[in-house]
């Protein structure tokens, strides 16, 4: 994780209220999960990752892992999706507290500015976003776009008081779709 994608973390975590020092502790638990990545020089790939060491977190609930309480995640919950790879954050569908958070120079009230004119008609390009954002936050492609191409996809199954929900994270690279991550959750409904 980079300086800049720290700097949003923590204007995140203190637009939803989380403690002091949460994003001190999610950039520490991540590099330690992934060490290789900030070793690699510009344009090589990065060396394998050590034989020992944290395990990455594949879930937000993971979080409480590096030392987060049940209540900073679930301030983070809204918010955060841990992917598999560096995403642009998608400028029509991320709440307003993430489109805040992204840009150096932003504030709620901009954002959902921006919020409320994509609800009218969806931006098609990141200039029609250029449009609601104050002049001097700059867009790179590589942090914010106008589509998505990673999907959480939920489903649910209830058979009397036992209900079983499975989420797959999936990829979309054109018109191929490729599930990344599978998580089943088993409950009993009290009736």
């Amino acid at each position: 994780m980079d300086e800049l994608e720290q700097r949003v973390l923590e204007r995140l975590c203190s637009q939803v209220n989380a403690p002091p020092g949460t994003a001190a502790v999610i950039v520490a638990g991540l590099r330690a999960a992934f060490p290789t990545a900030a070793t690699a020089p510009p344009g090589q790939p990065p060396p394998p990752p050590p034989e020992r060491g944290p395990l990455p977190p594949a879930g937000l609930d993971q979080l409480a892992w590096l030392g987060l309480d049940a209540e900073t995640i679930r301030r983070l919950e809204p918010y955060v999706v841990l992917l598999p790879k560096p995403t642009p954050v998608n400028l029509n569908t991320a709440p307003r507290e993430v489109i805040a958070a992204l840009f150096d120079g932003m504030n709620l009230a901009s954002a959902e500015t921006l919020v409320q004119a994509r609800k009218a008609k969806p931006l098609q390009g990141i200039n029609d976003a250029k449009t609601y954002l104050p002049a001097t936050v700059e867009i790179a492609e590589n942090r914010a776009s106008v589509n998505s191409t990673f999907f959480i996809v939920t489903g649910r199954l209830r058979l009397d008081e036992r209900q079983l929900e499975q989420r797959s994270l999936v990829e979309r690279n054109g018109v191929r779709v490729e599930v990344r991550a599978r998580e089943r959750i088993s409950q009993l409904i009290d009736r």
